[in-house]
């Protein structure tokens, strides 16, 4: 009897270490924003994560899919007859970034094409591709910061 009982404990405690350890592992998982018209659902950035560093226009075509900062200066900002707003690098918007604001987020911004336009600015967000180019929609002012 004495001998089952000392196997048990053998079995036993792998298993208790087992289960404790599983239990003192954290999974982290973050908010994710819906963008409206997109059909995107964003995720937030964890509390604990710093600012993403920022890179440059031309290193945005390299980071389709990824959520990051981009510093560009934009040369050419466009308000469509829709009144969609489009802070391009360039005037031949499919060789440079752009940053799009839907007509329905525009009034958060104030006047976008004064405020950012010719300016250097960082916006973060979700590159994606729109017609082979990259571009990252924003509906929130906090997601542009003006560097000069």
């Amino acid at each position: 009897m004495k001998l089952l009982k000392g196997n048990t404990i053998v079995f036993i405690l792998p298993l208790l270490a087992l289960l404790l350890i599983g239990c003192t592992q954290s999974t982290s998982t973050s908010p994710s924003t819906s963008i409206p018209s997109t059909g995107y659902t964003v995720p937030s950035r964890p509390y604990d994560t710093p600012t993403p560093t920022c890179i440059s226009s031309q290193e945005s075509w390299n980071n389709i899919g990824k959520y990051a900062c981009v510093e560009y200066h934009v040369g050419y900002p466009f308000k469509s007859s829709k009144g969609n707003v489009f802070l391009n690098e360039r005037s031949d918007y499919k060789n440079g970034f752009s940053t799009v604001i839907y007509a329905y987020a525009t009034s958060s911004f104030g006047d976008p094409i004064s405020k950012y336009g010719y300016k250097t600015i960082r916006v973060t967000g979700l590159i994606k591709t729109y017609e082979g180019h990259p571009e990252i929609i924003v509906n929130n002012p906090a997601n542009i910061v003006i560097v000069r």
